[in-house]
């Protein structure tokens, strides 16, 4: 990050710091007594984001065989009303 960049960045905080309103009052009044904490678990959680958010949504189960179809039309396998595996069909 560059010199030039933490002011930038301290004033876009400012202007979107009705953000801050999600912070439970015991949360806030930690960030408040551990200021330079806070800003470090942000720090970190900025730059592991891509990270995170992978790993949140791909996690891997266990291998599936399957075989090939040349045409899938959803509507052709899912009708309103129906159950398919437990799980019920409706239209929107």
């Amino acid at each position: 990050m560059t010199e030039q960049q933490i002011p930038k960045l301290a004033g876009v905080i400012v202007e979107h710091q009705h953000h801050f309103g999600a912070l439970p009052n015991e949360d806030a009044q930690w960030a408040i007594l551990n200021t330079a904490t806070a800003i470090g678990l942000w720090v970190e959680a900025i730059k592991n984001r891509t990270k995170t958010t992978i790993t949140k949504l791909l996690e891997f189960v266990t291998p599936v065989k399957i075989t090939a179809v040349k045409k899938f039309v959803a509507s052709d396998h899912f009708k309103a009303g129906q159950t398919v595996d437990g799980v019920n069909y409706y239209s929107s």
